[in-house]
Parts: structure tokens; sequence; C-alpha cells
């Protein structure tokens, strides 16, 4: 993601995001079974900023398919419902 900063990458997102965000990447970071090759490195931070936004993305997209069949699921009552 070249050199833009993590906060500037991060923006927009809440702080649940964010939150999830930092704990993956210290889970991504810890994985060796020696503590003493631990490393969170500003790659893996990155990366798990990339999947939060597609995660947004695709979320927002699910919540305006949902929208739009509750719309249709209602005009289908509200059309049964006047004859």
């Amino acid at each position: 993601m070249g050199s833009t900063s993590i906060a500037e990458l991060s923006k927009g997102l809440s702080g649940g995001h964010i939150l999830n965000i930092c704990l993956n990447a210290i889970y991504a970071g810890s994985t060796d079974p020696n503590p003493e090759r631990w490393a969170v490195t500003q790659a893996m931070v990155e990366a798990e900023i990339a999947k939060a936004r597609k995660a947004k993305a695709e979320d927002w997209l699910f919540c305006g398919v949902k929208r739009a069949h509750f719309r249709a699921l209602m005009a289908s009552v509200l059309c049964s419902c006047s004859v």
C-alpha cells in the first residue's frame, strides 16, 4: 500500500473495525512458537485494513440487497392484504 500512513488507510473505519484490525495483526505476528520471533509489521496491519475494507464493502452490498428484499416482501404483503 506504499507510504500511506496507517491512520490514513483506516480513515472511515469504526473503532470496532480498528480493534479487530489490531487484534488480527497481533495474532498474525505471534504465531511462531518462539515468542522472540513475534513481530507485528506495518504490512500485516495494512493487510488487515484491506480485509476490513473489503468486508465493510460486502456488508454494505448485503444490506442493500436485504433492504431491497424486505421492500419487495412488504409490497407483496400489502398488495395481498388489499384484495
